[in-house]
């Protein structure tokens, strides 16, 4: 990118998940993350440092998830002539997966939904295929098995296998992401049941909740995090009938403690008619042909014609397994985001780098640059980042980042928190020390100290620290 001293431009940057926007003035919502205006800071863009390594280089890239292109794009700014060839089982360019929550209800294809437009793809010389699987990869010759899909409502099913063919070369990616955990529950299989991962879920949720003769549909969530949460309130707005149920003693899980948790179900309950049961377990989805209901562990029936499972992920690691690269909950990568093998990387939800798995989309554009450099020849060392989730509905706001819940943390180190709560406002801030250093934050109601926030856990500040940010 040109620095805007040249071209007289301004830009915007998102303190939580990068999002570059060109103008002077913040956007109400971010595209991306969906943080406001709060979150977005004064940008100049910078030339980095690039070591240019033109040498002829075939690169595979398996998915198409912001990892794949973000190391696309590091590699052809490094080395003009490699020649990339991005495969995905989806049948159109990469898209901003966020907006599949953060749009529901909208016309997302008015907001940013693509990554990058077609032009971008075709002047880089980023050649995508559609509706491919990739069958094997193998490590010793150094090639991918690919398969070209011919039906695009399915992207896990090869219908006709003779567009089969071997594709070698020098540097392969796996960016394959990971696909929405669905428990074993007995009535998985019904046509209503839905997930939101994909472009192709979204459809289908849509075609559900518009089938039949009544236009308002009774749905149970399953699944009461961020994501189950943000369809909850979307759908709410759009005059549905909505059961959250949530196993965990709480709401919000990982983004929330059990202190702020009554709180946020208090905006919930004001400003909706979203049902909320935490501390439940779901014993089965009823019905023959369709969903009848949901039956809960303790026998409680729930109706519904409608049921959308938002319970995690697991990663997209089998193709890893079957070339016998090291994994374990995903694949397991270096600093440099290289697997067990040295030609073969992998970066986003399908990776796991010390243990972890933030499963967001800075996480998985932060990883896809690295490999990407890498790749090209470039020795780039991937840092880990405290990472910062956002949410807003409800007509309230929060932003999370960091140690939060302690239970689940170092046993051997000395926790100290700082908190404010008004009940009565709906707000609820609390900061977590660990060993005197700002480990982890909630802002819940007001989150106009994100910046702050994000800065503080970043550096790791003392209290005394935190105070002159004003934190605390």
């Amino acid at each position: 990118m040109e620095n805007s001293s040249e071209n007289n431009l301004s830009y915007m940057k998102c303190k939580v998940c990068g999002e570059v926007i060109e103008g002077m003035v913040a956007p109400e919502i971010c595209v991306v993350c969906g943080s406001g205006a709060e979150a977005f800071e004064k940008y100049t863009p910078h030339e980095e440092h690039i070591i240019l390594n033109n040498i002829e280089l075939e690169v595979v890239i398996i998915g198409a998830g912001i990892a794949a292109v973000s190391a696309a794009k590091a590699i052809r700014e490094r080395n003009k002539l490699a020649k990339i060839d991005l495969y995905t089982n989806e049948s159109e360019y990469p898209y901003n997966r966020p907006l599949l929550t953060k749009g529901l209800g909208r016309d997302i294809t008015k907001m940013k939904y693509f990554v990058e437009d077609k032009d971008f793809y075709i002047e880089n010389e980023i050649n995508i295929h559609f509706n491919c699987l990739v069958n094997e990869i193998n490590p010793d010759e150094k090639n991918v098995v690919i398969s070209q899909n011919s039906d695009s409502n399915n992207p896990n099913i090869i219908v006709d296998n003779r567009n089969t063919e071997v594709v070698s070369y020098d540097k392969l990616l796996i960016a394959t992401g990971a696909e929405a955990f669905v428990p074993p529950f007995q009535g998985c299989q019904l046509p209503e049941v839905c997930v939101l991962r994909r472009k192709i879920d979204l459809d289908h949720l849509y075609s559900v909740l518009q089938s039949g003769a009544n236009d308002s549909k009774n749905v149970v969530i399953i699944g009461g995090g961020l994501l189950g949460l943000e369809t909850a309130s979307a759908l709410d707005r759009m005059g549905h009938s909505v059961t959250v149920i949530e196993a965990c003693p709480s709401i919000l899980p990982r983004q929330l403690d059990a202190d702020g948790a009554p709180i946020l179900l208090a905006s919930i309950a004001e400003n909706s008619n979203v049902t909320v049961k935490y501390g439940v377990f779901v014993e089965k989805i009823l019905g023959e042909e369709c969903v009848e209901a949901v039956q809960t562990k303790d026998g409680e029936i729930i109706d519904c014609n409608c049921v959308l499972i938002s319970a995690g992920n697991t990663a997209n690691n089998q193709l890893a397994k079957d070339a016998n690269l090291l994994t374990s909950r995903a694949i397991n990568v270096n600093k440099y985001m290289q697997t067990s093998n040295d030609d073969i990387y992998a970066a986003g939800d399908c990776a796991v780098y010390e243990e972890r798995i933030d499963g967001i989309w800075e996480t998985a554009k932060d990883q896809g640059e690295v490999a990407g450099a890498n790749i090209a020849g470039e020795k780039t060392v991937y840092n880990s980042k405290p990472f910062g989730a956002t949410f807003r509905a409800f007509k309230t706001s929060l932003f999370s980042i960091g140690e939060i819940n302690v239970e689940k943390c170092d046993k051997n180190s000395v926790y100290s928190f700082v908190e404010e709560k008004n009940e009565p406002r709906k707000i609820y801030n609390k900061f977590v020390f660990k060993n005197g250093l700002l480990v982890g934050g909630v802002l819940l109601g007001s989150v106009a100290k994100t910046k702050e926030l994000i800065v503080g856990v970043t550096n790791k500040v003392n209290e005394e620290e935190a105070k002159k940010l004003n934190l605390i």
